[in-house]
């Protein structure tokens, strides 16, 4: 991947590929929880005594394909959201 370590001349994302991809796709799930705090600051953890979850996807391209991520959180309120289970991935 040396097209994305020319596009890090600070060295933030790790030099190993698989270590760089889990710290790459950690930054996707963060910003995603930080679009969803935003979004829904009020959101609260059930409706009616359901529990609100929330499914997002993002398009992710590592340099030669695109990957659609797509993540399912849950409310917790209180503008918290806490990650379901590992992210579906296809193409």
């Amino acid at each position: 991947m040396a097209k994305r370590r020319s596009n890090d001349p600070d060295g933030v994302v790790p030099a190993d590929d698989k270590e760089a991809e889990a710290y790459l796709l950690s930054m996707v799930q963060e910003g995603i929880e930080l679009i969803l705090s935003t979004e829904y600051p009020t959101a609260g953890a059930q409706v009616s005594g359901v529990d609100c979850f929330y499914v997002i996807s993002a398009k992710v391209y590592n340099g030669l394909e695109t990957f659609t991520y797509t993540y399912t959180f849950k409310g917790l309120g209180n503008a918290k959201f806490e990650l379901q289970g590992e992210p579906e991935v296809t193409k």
